[in-house]
């Protein structure tokens, strides 16, 4: 919290000409109040000592930060000025911005072509399953870790997608990289786009957005990927995997999976 209240050049100079405030003279006052509070819910002020510096607000983010940090964020360099002998880290900014950008646009391009195993027309991006890609400066350099998460609890192919993961990203020479897979948030249809539902080869994307609501409420049969007609009976509620269910259409007769909504 200390670091709230140090002034930064900017501050410094905006309250020198009267335009801004110096944070630390707003300290005394903040404290106090805090003091007020804490005192009327019996509870003690904490030790003011810090455990460690922070100095976040000027830039210079620890390695904690590396992982949700924006690759721009983190290769952005830092207000403190470089140490004597050493040259300012504003002269190579660009480098480390455009080799963090570079990176993560190569290992985009890379999970672009990794494919749902039970439907190859489509890929994890567009089923929803990819959920993201964070960038991490390890001692031994640049580390890439992909975060999954599986379209219901016990999907079976999450290893083999895990193992598609790393051969794109090993054929594309990115550096070492690693899979994690995460229940929560919970996939949801809602993540599927709409190019994975026009491309998903005859299987139906949901007939509309999950909500939080009854299951009564939210069924309704789905119009047939093939013809268009809304009249159709379903079949089976599973099909080839849990996650759809089996549809046929009334008017031509194909039968058709339909992406479940719950």
């Amino acid at each position: 919290m200390n670091e709230v209240f140090r002034a930064d050049a900017l501050e410094q100079a905006a309250a020198a000409s009267g335009v801004g405030v110096d944070p630390s003279s707003l300290q005394d006052a903040w404290l106090a109040t805090v003091q007020d509070v804490l005192a009327e819910a019996t509870m003690p002020l904490p030790d003011a000592t810090p455990a460690f510096l922070s100095t976040g607000k000027f830039g210079a983010h620890s390695e904690h930060m590396w992982a949700i940090c924006s690759p721009r964020c983190k290769a952005s360099p830092g207000s403190t000025p470089a140490p004597p002998g050493k040259p300012s880290a504003k002269a190579h900014a660009s480098q480390p911005i455009h080799a963090a950008q570079d990176l993560l646009d190569r290992t985009n391009r890379a999970l672009d072509g990794v494919p749902d195993p039970e439907i190859p027309v489509v890929s994890i991006r567009e089923l929803g399953i990819l959920r993201g890609v964070a960038l991490q400066e390890r001692d031994d350099g640049p580390h890439v870790e992909v975060i999954i998460t599986p379209t219901y609890s016990g999907f079976p192919a999450m290893t083999q997608i895990a193992d598609d993961i790393h051969a794109a990203l090993s054929a594309t020479d990115l550096p070492s990289h690693s899979v994690r897979t995460i229940l929560a948030p919970a996939w949801t249809t809602d993540w599927i786009t709409p190019a994975a539902g026009e491309t998903a080869a005859g299987a139906a994307p949901p007939a509309r957005p999950i909500r939080w609501t009854l299951r009564a409420d939210i069924e309704q049969d789905p119009a047939c990927p093939r013809c268009g007609s809304p009249t159709t009976e379903r079949i089976a509620q599973s099909s080839s995997t849990a996650c759809k269910a089996l549809y046929r259409c009334r008017s031509c007769r194909e039968p058709f999976d339909y992406f479940k909504p719950y």
